[in-house]
């Protein structure tokens, strides 16, 4: 059995674990006692692939009760880090994006931000803007899938170009000079592409 320590006291197994109700009474038991002060359980239909201590920023923003929280300007960087368990940089850069939009809603509903439920409001907000927030999410994967495609071709072309240089006109191998031609523009193309999503950040 491996244990793997993730950001900021997560922790979590590499794989699951059989147990039966007595071995899991037990098995509990002994963690609380000897490693953990606080064990938690979940139910889950599927196994998860993605452990905690496989990435550091692997869990989802998305709980108004958490979003209260960075929301209030009381609570510091460092106490959050220690009530959510999750890395400074998280905590600060969700502030950085979050705070201005509910500002703005509260503004836009003509709210007194300092008055009203602000878990509530978050909760509101965020079904509200469910379908955008999906949206910006799915056009974001298909960006990385994108990326990663671009840079998948132009490893490949990397390699394809010199080879089929060489056979250009060899009886049996359909390559001509126009068809290593277009591959030559793509991986051009492509060099671009990545150059300027290099510039600006995106790799």
């Amino acid at each position: 059995m491996k244990i793997l320590r993730g950001d900021q006291w997560n922790v979590d197994f590499s794989g699951p674990i059989k147990l039966d109700e007595d071995q899991k009474k037990k098995f509990f038991a002994f963690l609380r006692k000897e490693l953990f002060a606080s064990v938690t359980e979940e139910e889950t239909d599927e196994f998860r692939s993605d452990r905690i201590g496989d990435k550091i920023f692997g869990k989802e923003w998305g709980d108004p009760k958490e979003l209260a929280l960075i929301f209030n300007i009381t609570e510091t960087n460092d106490d959050l880090v220690r009530k959510l368990g999750r890395s400074w940089m998280s905590i600060d850069m969700r502030r950085g994006y979050l705070i201005p939009q509910i500002l703005e809603e509260a503004k836009k509903k003509k709210v007194d931000i300092l008055k009203v439920n602000l878990e509530k409001f978050i909760s509101d907000f965020l079904k509200e803007h469910e379908k955008e927030i999906i949206r910006k999410r799915e056009a974001k994967k298909a960006e990385n899938r994108k990326l990663r495609e671009e840079k998948e071709e132009f490893e490949r072309l990397k390699e394809e170009i010199p080879k089929e240089e060489k056979l250009i006109g060899v009886p049996g191998m359909n390559i001509t000079k126009e068809s290593v031609a277009a591959k030559k523009a793509r991986f051009r193309e492509l060099m671009v592409s990545l150059s300027k999503r290099k510039e600006m950040g995106e790799e």
